[in-house]
């Protein structure tokens, strides 16, 4: 699943999308429900009230055999590693529901941050 979202980012539509994607590919509930999770807490409640005119593409791939989902989001704007955010919930959440959590600066046209995650059950 490749979403990219503008500033007027609507949060209901996305939840929808992540739904519909998941439902298709069969992702069992649980991890499904990680996704939404991971998708509220860094983009909405992390990156979204902190970039400027965001630019945020997240995607997500399924691995059946190993019951995992992947998820890269990438953004634009200066660099930010939500491991130093202020929102220490937000990053308490992400860490509990994840695994691997990486942040790497990119140099691609438009985004400029890079996160990293595994979600499985």
């Amino acid at each position: 699943m490749g979403m990219v979202f503008p500033s007027d980012l609507d949060c209901i539509e996305a939840g929808v999308m992540i739904d519909n994607y998941c439902d298709q590919a069969g992702i069992p509930t649980r991890i499904k429900y990680r996704i939404h999770l991971v998708f509220e807490e860094l983009v909405q409640q992390m990156l979204m009230p902190r970039i400027d005119n965001p630019s945020i593409e997240v995607r997500t791939e399924y691995i059946e055999k190993d019951k995992r989902a992947e998820m890269t989001v990438k953004y634009n704007g200066e660099h930010f590693d939500p491991a130093d955010s202020d929102n220490e919930l937000s990053y308490k959440v992400l860490k509990s529901v994840t695994s691997d959590l990486r942040h790497t600066t990119i140099e691609e046209d438009e985004y400029t941050n890079q996160i990293d995650c595994a979600i499985s059950e």
